[in-house]
This record gives C-alpha cells, structure tokens and sequence, in this order.
C-alpha cells in the first residue's frame, strides 16, 4: 500500500519535472515553452483529481493533497518568471513553502497507511456493520431508518466523541440535525481528513423528528464487496452507534471507545 503511493508520487512528479523543461523556453521568449509547462500541470493535476472519483484504490487517494501542493508549487514558477526580480523573490517563497508542505503530506500519508491494505484503513465501524450480510449487487442509496434504543438528545455526545477519538473526520451539530461525515480512509490525521471529504463520505445525519439518514460511500460500499442486504447493512451501523451513544450518555467512555474500534464482528 505505502509501496503504491510512493510510487504514483514519483510518477507524477516526473511527468512535473518534464514540464520543467518546457519551461526552459521562458528564458529565450519563446512561449511554446510556457504553454507546454501549463498544459502539463494542468492536465497531470486534473488526471489526478478524476481518479479517486473513479477509483477505489486507497493508494491514489491519500497522494492527492501532497502531489496537488507540488504541482501548485510548480505552478509558481511560471508567476515567478513573468515578475521578474525582485518581486519573484516571495514567489519563489511561496514554491519552496509548497514543495515542503508536499513533502510532509506525502510522508505523512505515507507513514499512515504503511503496511496496512485498503480493507484495514476502512472505518471499524463500517467493517464492523457487516456482520449477517453477504455480497449482493445492491448499491448504496440514502437510507432513512427511525431510531431504535437512542434519543436524538444522545446524538450531539455521540458525534463529539467521535470527532475526539478521530472516527469521525466532520461532525456537525445544530438543534434539529447531527451530522457525522466518515471519509474513505481513517487514520490520517484531521487536515488530510478533511481535504479527501469531497472525494467520498459515509453521512449519517440525526434530526429531532428520531430518525438518521444514512449515506454509505459507494467506493467504500465496492471495497467491502457490496455487504448486503443493504438496509440491513445500514441497521447494524445504527445499532452500533447507539450502542456507543448510549455508552457515552452514561459515562462510559472506555467501554464506547472499545465499541468503536472493534473491526472484526463479535
């Protein structure tokens, strides 16, 4: 896993460095250089954003901030040229600043998921809500389930602990609605958490009225072999969070936190 994303790193910064050396035309006033350097971050960083949309590989995913900030510090150089000194003095700055900040997504993201396969850097309770299914063809819709032994009063503890012990990457509350986004990937610390949310998240939404929504992630749902029947997929969910909310109202947090992160279905 931590193997794959150092190598797609790699690729995709070389393909970086190639138009590093369109960009040589700058200094001799031809602009074909200039339009070939744009043209190749450009098209390497839209490739990249399209493929965790259209991937489940987790290896992709948790490359994208650190090579998207590389290719934003490349990106620079083309401002830097066109100011000229020495205003291009804080440009060349800000592309230092980029290229360290890569560096560290990447070795952190790398570091997060070493030695771990997609399957075990999927939420423990996702992994957990399997138990009693079986691989169906079914996909993942918006499902809308009444609570069973919660009070909606229990929902804003519930979504705060999660957020604490990092099982939840966005945790809303507000007085009518609690919602919880779990992103595709856990364990990667809040600021990478938070910049993967627009490529896929399970949303589990609490309203006052006592029911949840529950939306399962398609890639992670595909990753898990389509557990299903799904709604009954969706009711295990439920039923470990309430387990856990009830848990947290009473003040048991070490009993919830050991709920919360068991994988494997007891």
């Amino acid at each position: 896993m931590a193997w794959t994303i150092v190598v797609s790193s790699v690729v995709g910064l070389t393909f970086v460095a190639m138009g590093v050396v369109a960009v040589a035309g700058l200094s001799s006033g031809r602009e074909p250089g200039t339009f070939v350097y744009v043209l190749t971050v450009a098209a390497l960083a839209a490739a990249y954003t399209v493929a965790p949309f259209v991937k489940d590989d987790h290896a992709i995913l948790v490359a994208w901030p650190g090579v998207m900030l590389a290719l934003a510090g490349s990106g620079l150089w083309i401002i830097a040229d066109v100011l000229g000194p020495p205003r291009n003095v804080i440009v060349y700055f800000g592309i230092a600043l980029l290229l360290v900040l890569s560096s560290i997504a990447l070795v952190k993201s790398t570091f997060a998921t070493l030695g771990q396969d997609a399957v075990s850097l999927t939420h423990p309770l996702l992994l957990k809500s399997m138990k009693g299914t079986h691989s169906t063809p079914e996909g993942p819709v918006p499902l809308t389930l009444p609570f069973v032994s919660s009070k909606f009063a229990s929902w804003a503890p519930l979504g705060n602990f999660l957020r604490k012990e990092r099982l939840a990457d966005l945790v809303v509350v507000g007085r009518r609605k609690v919602t919880i986004r779990i992103g595709r990937v856990i364990g990667l610390g809040r600021f990478l958490s938070i910049m993967l949310l627009p490529f896929g998240a399970t949303i589990i939404r609490a309203n006052s009225r006592g029911f949840v929504v529950i939306s399962v992630d398609p890639h992670t749902y595909n990753l898990l072999e389509r557990p299903g029947p799904y709604d009954q997929y969706c009711r295990n969910l439920l039923g470990s969070l309430e387990d856990i909310a009830t848990d947290v109202s009473r003040g048991r947090l070490a009993e919830a936190k050991q709920m919360a992160f068991t994988r494997v279905p007891s």
